[in-house]
């Protein structure tokens, strides 16, 4: 990890091989720890709440408090940071998609940003879409820790499914970068 000028942290993401993006899966047996400090990566990052919550999830210097099933993401260079309890029976995915994977196969994104992580204001297309989501987000979940021949390639279906949905029913015109909260303008 690099510093920058306002000593939030640049992370470089390494994908998960043999697939296209990382992943990693947080659950209360890993010792994972409640805290990650504030950091920012040209990828995109989604997180799924499988099972229990993320107390405050701080994205652009906005405050989550997850619930089982629900999804958030931080788009490129956003700062984000976690502070939560973590209790027994949390489990959670996180995928960060590789920004120059996803700009190779649809240059669009670099004017769009991905917006999901208010579900209260979805549209009735979206809600489907979420709901299909939470389905492909639960498969890779479980398949991540199985030992099935095939669950490089169902894992990696299930990313381009993820990522098609994502963009496809959730994207929206980047604002002007003053009211982005990225790495950039902070």
């Amino acid at each position: 990890m690099a510093e920058n000028k306002q000593t939030k942290l640049h992370e470089i993401v390494v994908p998960t091989s043999p697939l296209p993006v990382w992943y990693f899966i947080f659950n209360t047996d890993t010792g994972v720890p409640k805290y990650v400090a504030p950091h920012w990566h040209r990828g995109i990052e989604l997180s799924y709440t499988l099972d229990g919550r993320i107390t405050d999830f701080i994205i652009a210097g906005k405050h989550f408090d997850t619930q089982m099933g629900q999804i958030l993401v931080v788009n490129t260079q956003v700062i984000h940071s976690v502070d939560s309890t973590i209790k027994k029976g949390n489990k959670t995915l996180s995928i960060i998609f590789p920004f120059d994977y996803v700009a190779n196969l649809y240059p669009e994104i670099n004017h769009q940003e991905i917006d999901i992580n208010y579900p209260e204001k979805l549209n009735n297309d979206q809600k489907l879409a979420y709901s299909n989501l939470q389905g492909l987000l639960t498969q890779f979940y479980w398949l991540a820790s199985s030992t099935q021949p095939l669950k490089n390639l169902k894992m990696q279906q299930i990313v381009d499914e993820v990522l098609l949905l994502l963009l496809e029913r959730f994207t929206k015109e980047k604002p002007a970068e003053s009211e982005m909260g990225n790495a950039r303008s902070t």
